[in-house]
């Protein structure tokens, strides 16, 4: 159904579903639901059922989780010294619960500090920007001029086509600034957008950072017209699935979502990934876009702590577009980002959780297993625009890059290409990927056949011609 309504050869491209007509074909019957109500009202609490129809969300105290699940909790502390709660193991899901629960996830959760507060369930950031620094936006802009120029979105800018209207989640573990912001649409000539944070979990969120500043960024310079964006703020040891999760209840839907936020796969259960697979299905059932970053670290996600192999999800989802990184080369094309000196370098390799979606079989890519990335835009740093960022009203314009950067570029190249299909009565896919590998997508592929993203000498992964696991099929272009 997912693929059909997203499949330009499909008599049915094109009719994306409601989230009541999701859940109606799709979720729990309501014999199940009244199941798993009575489970969490024996242990003193109320949950609510999402709009998918597949999955109740519920907040539990460590003595109801242990009583309800059979875990034991653990309290432990990272290198940052965040304090964190996790079970012991699996949770087992009662035998009363059984076959009406097939996946229990986000038991894990940050400790917050006795002066933290969570983060409110939704809150406008909007702040008065600091004077302008006229030669730091003099260089941004010039920079991001043939940034956008490379990529063909100056040519749609100035074809009127700014993705006027366009509203875009961004998924982040840290909340926006608004000065940042304030300051960037100054330099931008733009007014600034209305931007929505929104607590995907009872995160108590982190402070303002460069990565969610760099988001905001990429997405108001390439979506001058955008109708607004919302962050939501999601527990970095919560459940991976908790954004789209976040974004998919609300009552006005996104038409695309960002995140540059992964996970090494190795460190997530099977069971809140395959509950994450669920809601990005329907993600692209019901038109929207979801596109992530497949992380900085090359083809060994989970670096530091292991040089195997390895990819980072969601962006090993099945159902999402997943952005790998370029540089600059000396002939001025793009090759692979790789910096070995920093340890960094465009993600790529081979899910281990993922099986090969229909489309990658179909279009030729080898293998049993999800390959990653689809597309490949500039992530080194030198080929990005200094952009502000802000903390407590104090500014400074830094360089920056990484798939951070390629990915909400990416993200706003689809909803721009969307706006020229509807404005002239064309209709659009909210899953773009399949269209990616069958040629049906309307846009230009550049292939991408020099540089590697192996940082560990692993034999993996360098570019070829065709699809390759450091660029996948290539960078786009997204004017006509």
């Amino acid at each position: 159904m997912a693929l059909a309504a997203n499949n330009p050869a499909s008599d049915t491209f094109g009719s994306h579903l409601t989230m009541a007509r999701v859940a109606e074909r799709f979720g729990a019957t309501e014999e199940d639901i009244a199941q798993v109500e009575d489970a969490l009202e024996s242990v003193g609490v109320s949950g609510t059922f999402h709009p998918s129809g597949g999955l109740m969300e519920a907040e539990l105290t460590v003595a109801q989780a242990e009583e309800l699940l059979g875990v034991s909790m653990l309290e432990g502390t990272d290198g940052d010294g965040r304090t964190f709660v996790r079970p012991s193991g699996e949770p087992v899901v009662p035998d009363k619960l059984a076959p009406a629960v097939t996946e229990v996830a986000g038991l894990a959760r940050t400790v917050a500090a006795s002066d933290q507060e969570p983060v409110g369930e939704s809150s406008t950031t909007t702040a008065a920007a600091p004077p302008l620094d006229a030669d730091s936006c003099t260089a941004a802009r010039s920079a991001l001029s043939a940034l956008h120029g490379r990529y063909g979105i100056s040519s749609l800018h100035d074809a009127g086509i700014k993705g006027t209207g366009a509203k875009v989640a961004v998924a982040s573990l840290d909340l926006p600034d608004p000065t940042s912001t304030g300051l960037w649409s100054a330099c931008l000539g733009i007014d600034a957008p209305p931007v929505i944070a929104v607590a995907a979990d009872s995160t108590f969120g982190s402070a303002p950072d460069a990565e969610i500043d760099l988001d905001m960024a990429t997405l108001m310079a390439a979506l001058p017209g955008a109708g607004g964006f919302e962050v939501v703020v999601f527990d970095r040891y919560g459940w991976v699935g908790a954004p789209i999760a976040t974004v998919l209840a609300g009552q006005d839907l996104p038409d695309a979502m960002s995140t540059s936020v992964g996970f090494c796969e190795s460190d997530l259960a099977e069971d809140a990934v395959a509950l994450g697979e669920w809601l990005f299905a329907t993600a692209a059932a019901v038109g929207v876009t979801v596109v992530a970053s497949a992380g900085d670290d090359g083809s060994t996600a989970c670096s530091p702590s292991s040089a195997d192999a390895a990819v980072q999800y969601p962006a090993s989802s099945a159902w999402v577009t997943s952005v790998g990184g370029t540089q600059v080369g000396a002939d001025g094309s793009e090759v692979v980002w790789s910096d070995e000196g920093a340890m960094l370098a465009g993600g790529g390799g081979s899910s281990g959780l993922i099986g090969i979606p229909r489309w990658q079989a179909d279009g030729g890519v080898e293998g049993d297993r999800r390959s990653v990335p689809d597309l490949a835009a500039l992530a080194a740093p030198g080929s990005w625009p200094p952009i502000p960022v802000c903390s407590d009203g104090s500014c400074e314009w830094l360089p920056v890059g990484g798939t951070s950067a390629a990915t909400p570029l990416v993200a706003a190249g689809l909803l721009l290409t969307r706006q020229i299909l509807e404005s002239s009565g064309d209709t659009a896919s909210g899953m773009w990927t399949p269209g990616f590998y069958d040629g049906s997508a309307p846009l230009a592929l550049t292939d991408v056949t020099e540089g590697s993203n192996d940082l560990s000498d692993l034999g993996c992964c360098s570019a070829t011609e065709g699809f390759d696991r450091a660029s996948g099929l290539g960078t786009p272009r997204f004017a006509p």
